[in-house]
């Protein structure tokens, strides 16, 4: 399950708790104004990258944890 919202830099900062900027399906900067999803278990990506992850997989593809999208 996720959380559709808007990202941004600090906000995403602040919910990973760590200096990861970028989707890690696409590899690419999180930018300001694009839409997001954050997962149950915090970790962010493109609201379009995830999407397709879903597709296939139903585990956060940064640390495993079940998902439902």
């Amino acid at each position: 399950m996720f959380v559709r919202q808007k990202s941004s830099r600090a906000f995403f900062l602040r919910l990973a708790g760590c200096d990861v900027k970028d989707c890690a399906i696409c590899t690419h900067d999180l930018e300001e104004g694009e839409d997001a999803s954050t997962l149950q278990c915090k970790h962010q990506f493109h609201l379009n990258c995830v999407k397709e992850w879903f597709k296939k997989k139903a585990i956060c593809p940064v640390c495993r944890a079940n998902a439902k999208f």
